[in-house]
């Protein structure tokens, strides 16, 4: 795997990882309930109540959540701004082919994109022309990894609309 893609793999698995964490089981915690645990009440509050606390604690050791939201979402945008100039017109982060660093982009940036959960990340992502290669780049790892078989098996592929933010 070439340095930058390298670069980019750890930046995405280290920080912004941490950053969608952040966003799910600290500002959402009702939802991520919601979303895994469906019609059960128990497992809802189990999750608010037990994991979400873990989590911040885990957060906290991590260092991210030693910051205010504000700088966790600037300093995770900084990341996917660096990762998107580092991708720039390539189709893949090793070059002609793709490496594990594309792996790596596709499921923090759809898991990101994708997702029901609002961020500000999210948001740039969908609106920020500097993100424009990630887009791009997540639609040639899907046309590539997956084909017309993503469709078939029901999987999200758009973002909320922006209201929904």
């Amino acid at each position: 795997m070439p340095p930058a893609a390298h670069l980019a793999k750890r930046t995405l698995e280290e920080h912004v990882y941490w950053a969608i964490v952040y966003s799910r089981w600290i500002e959402a915690p009702d939802l991520v309930g919601s979303t895994l645990f469906n019609d059960s009440r128990v497992l809802k509050i189990v999750a608010k109540c037990v994991i979400a606390p873990a989590i911040k604690k885990a957060l906290h050791a991590h260092g991210l959540g030693r910051h205010p939201r504000a700088e966790i979402y600037r300093r995770a945008r900084a990341d996917l701004a660096a990762v998107s100039a580092t991708l720039g017109s390539s189709d893949f982060f090793g070059g002609a082919a793709p490496c594990s660093a594309d792996a790596t982009c596709f499921a923090i940036v759809a898991n990101i994109l994708w997702s029901p959960f609002a961020s500000p990340l999210r948001d740039a992502l969908r609106d920020d022309d500097e993100f424009a290669p990630l887009r791009a780049h997540l639609d040639r790892v899907l046309a590539r990894a997956w084909g017309a078989d993503w469709d078939k098996r029901g999987y999200r592929r758009s973002a909320p609309p922006a209201e929904a933010s």
